[in-house]
């Protein structure tokens, strides 16, 4: 069966991996697909792993157990690999637009049962990915992704605090909302990504999706940063950068402008952030990330239409940075993102250069077995305070040592 003409959405907006919505009728997929939960009631509580602000946790699959990425901004994906390891069916094929753009053509099947703790859902439609020409991908993906197709079939509680995930169909079964703030919950189209309201430095109000698969705490669309401008809301830019973000479903990102803006106040209508900074993406949609769970327990009530926030601890700002990111292409790392006037730049780092070493550890050997180690030890380096880096300039060897700058 053709599928092209019946799947028409793919957002995957991780840094990791990502596909652009398109335009969707509830109806046409609610026909094709009936998504349900084969309990009736249930209150499941499954314990979850973080890092670098991203949410795994293990499902099962035809009593198979896999490790997945929880993402509100994505449809459910599979990896080719766990795909293979289940034989699924293949209904077909869909060519879409990843989240940077970029042609990405995956297969489609439908998963008879997906089980999460002790929930069991049905009937889910899935794309398949096979991610091993994407480095990160391959190294973070094992089952895939838990995407937000099936989230109104459960009220959900995600609490960094606590490291654990709630599903249940009883909200008076849950802690963490009496003393909630309340903000209102919306739906995008098919795949349900949730929705709320935002409002900037007091004047300018529109619709933020909370995307558990963005790593910060507030990223702006270009729509939004446009009338922020155009109506005077916010400053000039903090910071200029260039180059890309990450990799996406069909690879690396092309190489844009983005810009850190500073933001006086961040309203969620009960829920209120001051003096935070905010990327600038390429794509439509402003993103409240997963950033928000370090200070707030968050509950996505979708029958209910409400999204709870429980402050537990104070949102802390980072305010410091090298002012670069890395890459890995054709096994070896590269300069991916440089950040104008920050250490790397002025130690005389270039957009794509060449890394071979970092702190001594040597980065020109990149094999099957050892590609995840070096994923994490480039996604941490960006983190450290001070970092020496040997690299290749225009054919030229050079060994820098750099420490963070404020900002």
């Amino acid at each position: 069966m053709k599928v092209s003409n019946l799947v028409f959405w793919l957002m995957i907006i991780l840094p990791i991996i990502g596909c652009k919505q398109q335009d969707a009728t509830n109806s046409t997929v609610d026909t094709i697909y009936s998504i349900s939960t084969k309990e009736q009631l249930f209150y499941s509580a499954v314990p979850i792993e973080t890092w670098q602000n991203k949410v795994f946790l293990d499902a099962q699959i035809n009593d198979q157990t896999f490790r997945f990425i929880l993402d509100t901004g994505s449809p459910t994906v599979l990896t080719k690999q766990a795909a293979e390891a289940l034989k699924l069916n293949i209904a077909g094929t869909t060519t879409s637009l990843d989240a940077n753009g970029n042609q990405v053509s995956m297969e489609l099947a439908t998963l008879e049962q997906l089980v999460i703790g002790e929930v069991e859902f049905q009937n889910i439609p899935v794309f398949i990915l096979d991610t091993q020409e994407l480095p990160v991908a391959n190294c973070l993906l094992d089952g895939g992704v838990i995407g937000s197709e099936i989230m109104p079939l459960a009220k959900w509680q995600i609490n960094f605090a606590e490291k654990e995930l709630i599903l249940t169909n009883d909200l008076l079964q849950l802690d963490y909302i009496e003393n909630a703030n309340k903000n209102r919950l919306t739906t995008n189209n098919y795949p349900y990504a949730p929705m709320l309201q935002q409002t900037i430095n007091n004047s300018f109000t529109d619709t933020i999706m909370l995307d558990t698969g963005s790593p910060t705490l507030l990223q702006l669309g270009s729509s939004t940063y446009q009338r922020l401008q155009e109506q005077q809301l916010v400053a000039a830019p903090i910071i200029e950068a260039y180059g890309s973000f990450g990799e996406a479903a069909a690879g690396q990102e092309q190489d844009s402008i983005f810009n850190l803006i500073a933001i006086n106040q961040l309203s969620l209508e009960q829920t209120f952030f001051e003096n935070i900074h905010a990327w600038t993406r390429t794509e439509e949609h402003s993103l409240l990330g997963a950033q928000i769970f370090d200070s707030h327990i968050v509950t996505l009530d979708f029958a209910g239409e409400i999204a709870y926030f429980y402050p537990y601890q104070q949102h802390i700002e980072k305010n410091s940075s090298l002012g670069f990111k890395l890459y890995i292409k054709n096994q070896s790392v590269h300069v991916g993102l440089l950040w104008e006037n920050f250490p790397a730049q002025n130690a005389g780092l270039s957009l794509h250069d060449k890394i071979t070493k970092i702190n001594g550890v040597d980065l020109t050997q990149i094999t099957q077995s050892n590609q995840c180690e070096i994923v994490k030890r480039l996604v941490e380096t960006e983190n450290l305070d001070k970092v020496e880096l040997s690299f290749v300039h225009q054919e030229v060897s050079k060994q820098i040592f750099i420490e963070t700058k404020l900002f």
